[in-house]
């Protein structure tokens, strides 16, 4: 699993700082009130060319620094990272 670092709720959703430098969303999953729910973790950062890597040993894959702070801008549905190395990023949510 990773480690996560940071957490910060935006309109009702939870997002989570990984370690791994991931932004990560909090999702139940489930049918119904009766039956069984579960909570899903979604990589919300990975783009389609780190999907692909996947496979790849660790060693092969390149590494992003971690993840340590989350802000958001809940009146225009921002969300802040910023990465350990001083990067910030912007996500709409």
């Amino acid at each position: 699993g990773v480690n996560m670092l940071a957490l910060e709720v935006l309109r009702g959703r939870i997002f989570l700082a990984g370690q791994d430098g991931e932004l990560y969303e909090v999702r139940l999953a489930g049918a119904g009130w009766l039956q069984g729910r579960r909570l899903q973790l979604i990589c919300q950062s990975a783009s389609l060319v780190a999907h692909l890597l996947l496979p790849l040993p660790s060693l092969l894959r390149p590494r992003r620094p971690p993840l340590i702070q989350l802000a958001a801008e809940a009146e225009r549905g921002w969300l802040w990272t910023l990465g350990e190395a001083g990067l910030v990023t912007l996500y709409e949510a």
